[in-house]
């Protein structure tokens, strides 16, 4: 993998402040939760170290940002979109416990998986979501043995800010990129077929916004909104 991919950190796309006007599709009523709700996205995806690499990146500055928008009084919120468990010289020796560990201090507060996370197996991959401080939410993962989400991940959530309920899905592709001989009792479902499932269960709980985090082709991100026009944004990692 190139040099330049060990740390794809896309805050200067991502760091906007996203009134809920901005992510809606038609405009809003000037009372309504979405129109006047300010909410920030800090998306990390590719993530394959802790430091900087020549130069650029770091979760430092990650975690310094996110703490800058808070005190602005901005309602920063850290998801990565997956790829951070591996593969780098370190997450060979320690399994990827050392992201775990930066991202908990980072203040993340959302992860959804990615291709590089089952490198090391599903019981290993299990481990590590339960070392997390954050949420995991996981569509199209599951664990044969419980029928369940892996790792014990919500398939979707809705998530309060202010008086704006924002539903999530979590979304990983589901290709021969992910090494499937290391997995012994997960099933990856096909990613639409799992949005097609849980959005409506997010709208039905009350989601007036709803946002993807995807790892997952581009086109199958094209795809997703296309066959889903309710989705309003997608966080999407891997291309």
């Amino acid at each position: 993998m190139a040099r330049e991919r060990l740390i794809r950190i896309w805050l200067a796309a991502c760091v906007a402040a996203i009134s809920i006007l901005r992510v809606a599709a038609q405009p809003e009523e000037p009372g309504s939760p979405r129109a006047r709700t300010p909410v920030t996205f800090l998306q990390i995806n590719d993530v394959y170290a802790t430091a900087p690499v020549e130069g650029a990146g770091g979760l430092a500055r990650v975690a310094a940002l996110k703490r800058q928008l808070a005190d602005a009084g901005r309602t920063p919120f850290l998801v990565l979109a997956g790829d951070f468990l591996s593969p780098s010289v370190a997450s060979s020796v320690f399994k990827g416990e050392q992201m775990i560990a930066a991202l908990n201090a980072a203040g993340l507060d959302l992860a959804t998986l990615g291709n590089h996370e089952f490198d090391f197996g599903d019981d290993a991959l299990i481990a590590r979501m339960h070392e997390a401080k954050w949420q995991w939410v996981v569509s199209n993962v599951v664990d044969t043995r419980t029928g369940q989400p892996i790792g014990d991940a919500a398939p979707y959530l809705v998530k309060s800010f202010g008086a704006l309920k924002v539903g999530f899905i979590g979304l990983c592709l589901n290709t021969s990129e992910i090494s499937r001989n290391k997995l012994t009792h997960t099933r990856l479902a096909d990613p639409l077929e799992a949005a097609a499932q849980y959005l409506p269960r997010a709208k039905r709980d009350g989601a007036a916004v709803i946002v993807a985090v995807t790892h997952l082709a581009f086109a199958t991100d094209r795809a997703l909104v296309e066959r889903f026009p309710e989705i309003d944004l997608i966080i999407g990692g891997h291309e």
